[in-house]
């Protein structure tokens, strides 16, 4: 059974960027988390709508089961997802031997990454909405914390460093 890595934290975080070097490190599958929303909730958010927990449920499941199938072949999955709430976490979280790397950065970093970006359906009026919707997660067994108001090449080498020695076990070598 492998291991699922979510990639955690508001917009403009970076999740993407460090989701997909971590997989490529540690020979993981990676999802997008964001391909799998519908259509519906893609049109909400360039709309500059909030997603409801009853348009992020069914996505999360979604997500989950994602992981779920690349878990139950043997392999480890890393998944992007702002996981916001605790109660998301736990619907990712579910039948997973899973694990959350949460990028933490301040307002004003995620609105000026946000404000950077070309061609993502996230406006940046969305960012407000996302961090008073986050519920921060406690640092722990399953939770790395990472402060990502910094370059981001720093932050996947953190975070490759902290996986390896903290989830896959090997020292960080």
């Amino acid at each position: 059974m492998g291991v699922s890595i979510i990639v955690m934290g508001v917009s403009g975080t970076g999740k993407s960027t460090v989701a997909r070097a971590l997989a490529d490190r540690i020979g993981a599958e990676f999802i997008e988390g964001d391909d799998l929303h519908s259509q519906d909730n893609l049109e909400k958010m360039e709309s500059g709508i909030p997603l409801k927990d009853e348009d992020r449920y069914p996505w999360l499941e979604i997500c989950n089961r994602a992981m779920r199938t690349f878990n139950e072949q043997g392999k480890d999955a890393v998944l992007t997802c702002s996981s916001l709430k605790s109660d998301y976490r736990d619907v990712l979280a579910k039948d997973c031997d899973a694990y959350f790397v949460y990028l933490k950065i301040s307002k004003e970093e995620s609105l000026k990454r946000v404000n950077q970006r070309v061609g993502h359906f996230m406006p940046t009026c969305m960012v407000e909405s996302q961090f008073e919707a986050l519920e921060e997660p406690e640092p722990g067994e399953r939770t790395i914390i990472i402060e990502s108001d910094r370059a981001l090449d720093q932050v996947v080498e953190e975070v490759s460093r902290r996986v390896q020695r903290n989830v896959l076990g090997d020292g960080g070598k």
